[in-house]
């Protein structure tokens, strides 16, 4: 766990850093603490994100996922 993120961006924050099965340790370690919710993020964000869709979030017991764009006016 990295708590230095906040030198690296603006606000409060920590942030898990490793491999897929370091990152589920992690997660699941916080959750057994108690920790119900998490706010994540990645950089750079597309990348991060389609790492953590294939190899951490099939593991992690979670709520349904949902999403509906919202159309752009242009």
């Amino acid at each position: 766990l990295w708590t230095g993120v906040g030198r690296a961006r603006s606000g409060a924050g920590a942030a898990i850093v490793g491999d897929p099965d370091q990152v589920l340790a992690k997660l699941h370690e916080l959750a057994d603490a108690g920790i119900e919710a998490f706010i994540l993020s990645g950089y750079p964000h597309a990348a991060e994100c389609d790492l953590f869709s294939r190899y951490v979030l099939p593991h992690i017991d979670h709520g349904r996922l949902e999403f509906e764009p919202h159309p752009v006016a242009v």
